[in-house]
């Protein structure tokens, strides 16, 4: 889905094992680079029911601040600090019959 939006994917599933007080580990599912060249953090929630709830629902405001801390440890592990930046969230929700529905939000905080 990141192509549709004329995105260029830098990386996926990126790793951060930077130890501090606020963020230990964590992972950004995707990395990737806007048409009009920021640099755009997505966080990918999937279901396969809606019985447990919206897949955005399960983003707190504690993981949009890990989110946060994920993206400024990555800028800087790639020398990119200052660079322009956005958080993404795409939410998927798998139907039985295998359809998918995606509700991508931009520059979510």
């Amino acid at each position: 889905f990141s192509s549709r939006r004329r995105h260029t994917r830098l990386q996926g599933d990126w790793s951060s094992d930077v130890c501090s007080s606020d963020l230990k580990e964590g992972e950004i599912g995707i990395v990737a680079r806007s048409a009009s060249n920021e640099i755009v953090f997505i966080e990918v929630k999937t279901r396969s029911t809606a019985a447990f709830g919206d897949p955005l629902e399960s983003i707190s405001a504690e993981k949009l601040h890990r989110l946060q801390m994920l993206a400024l440890a990555w800028l800087a592990t790639h020398q990119l600090l200052g660079s322009p930046y956005r958080l993404d969230v795409a939410g998927i929700l798998l139907g039985r019959s295998g359809e998918l529905s995606i509700d991508y939000r931009i520059g979510i905080s």
